[in-house]
């Protein structure tokens, strides 16, 4: 049924539109269809096919909508349904370079940590403005 009425192209492009009303009912369809499809297989059919139209991108653009419901909404979805950090193991991965990072990226290489060698802190009257007028 999900697939013959092309129910989840209709709420990918109903997630599309600014009313907040129909944004909180697609948002809830879309979660509930959601668990439906991890029920049904794994991997989940449905989140498959939300993923290739694009419905990240507009679940993580939703993340900064005036609501505060919708952004939970939509962060939920993404955390549940999307998340996939922790089965991957990129998680493993950070830990293992440490906050230190020594390769270039993280805290210390932008001088924000202990490995910095000072112990200087930012202020505001320190900063030089970003363009000249």
């Amino acid at each position: 049924m999900v697939k013959d009425h092309h129910l989840l192209e209709s709420l990918a492009l109903t997630l599309t539109i600014p009313e907040s009303s129909l944004l909180k009912m697609a948002l809830s369809s879309v979660e509930t269809v959601l668990s439906i499809g991890s029920t049904l297989a794994d991997p989940n059919p449905y989140a498959q096919r939300l993923e290739a139209l694009h419905i990240l991108e507009t679940l993580e653009d939703l993340q900064t909508h005036k609501s505060q419901k919708i952004y939970e909404a939509a962060y939920n979805i993404l955390r549940e349904f999307f998340d996939e950090d922790d089965e991957e193991g990129d998680d493993d991965e950070v830990d293992s370079m440490g906050d230190e990072g020594g390769d270039g990226h993280g805290p210390a290489a932008l001088g924000l940590g202990p490995s910095s060698g000072s112990e200087s802190q930012f202020s505001f009257s320190n900063s030089q403005p970003f363009f000249q007028m």
